[in-house]
């Protein structure tokens, strides 16, 4: 589970999205941890606070998208059972 953090709160550090579970997924290209991609990781520890945000909505949009593939496989999934 990632962190609760807004990146659109404009003050304050930035948190890491690092939750300690490093495994870049081939499929994806992103790390199944912290859903960031190899070139957001690499870059983080020189990103300014608002490259951080930036990484950090990359990280919410992914969030989204990836919960609404799985509603999405749910849903056919009852689907075909009803058949």
């Amino acid at each position: 589970m990632l962190k609760e953090y807004d990146p659109e709160e404009p003050t304050g550090a930035v948190p890491s999205p690092c939750i300690n579970v490093c495994t870049m997924n081939p499929q994806t290209g992103l790390c199944d941890g912290c859903l960031r991609t190899i070139d957001e990781i690499a870059g983080w520890s020189s990103a300014n606070e608002q490259e951080k945000r930036t990484v950090w909505g990359e990280i919410r949009r992914r969030e989204r998208v990836a919960e609404s593939a799985a509603n999405c496989r749910t849903q056919n999934e009852q689907a075909g059972t009803r058949k």
